[in-house]
């Protein structure tokens, strides 16, 4: 890191107003997914929507990045291998959701009728560079008639 004096913006890499290289690290916060609180739909709740909106709060509010999972797999299990079901997995920023920290299922999506998808979230900000923990799971089940 380095500044400069200059009033020139931006300031040219040869201008007298620079100060000596300095060698500065920071870290951000490690985060946790323990504070993650599912609003809609709680456990097993019987949604009337085919692509519902999935919505959750956190306690800790300056994170915005998410990475969201829905399946008929309670377990979300993606190894090809042994994997019964999709997953569907996708990173979205929670403040640019409306409402904020939400995910609506895709239209691409056919939720079938009376089932139960679980879905969890997890913060994407690896502040001391290890993956954050998934949030508890959450379900919800689809009524007999998926419109």
């Amino acid at each position: 890191i380095r500044t400069s004096t200059s009033s020139e913006m931006p300031a040219a890499s040869h201008d007298i107003g620079w100060s000596h290289w300095v060698e500065k690290n920071f870290r951000t916060p490690k985060r946790f997914s323990e504070g993650i609180k599912a609003v809609f739909p709680q456990g097993g709740e019987v949604v009337s929507l085919s692509h519902p909106s999935l919505r959750w709060q956190n306690a800790d509010n300056d994170v915005f990045y998410y990475e969201v999972q829905v399946s008929k797999d309670c377990s979300f299990d993606t190894n090809p291998q042994t994997a019964k079901t999709s997953v569907y997995w996708e990173l979205i920023h929670g403040g640019m959701t409306k409402p904020e920290n939400s995910y609506q299922i895709p239209q691409s999506v056919s939720l079938q009728p009376n089932t139960l998808y679980c879905w969890r979230v997890r913060p994407r900000i690896q502040g001391d560079g290890k993956v954050v923990e998934w949030s508890k799971v959450f379900s919800f089940r689809t009524g007999e008639k998926v419109p």
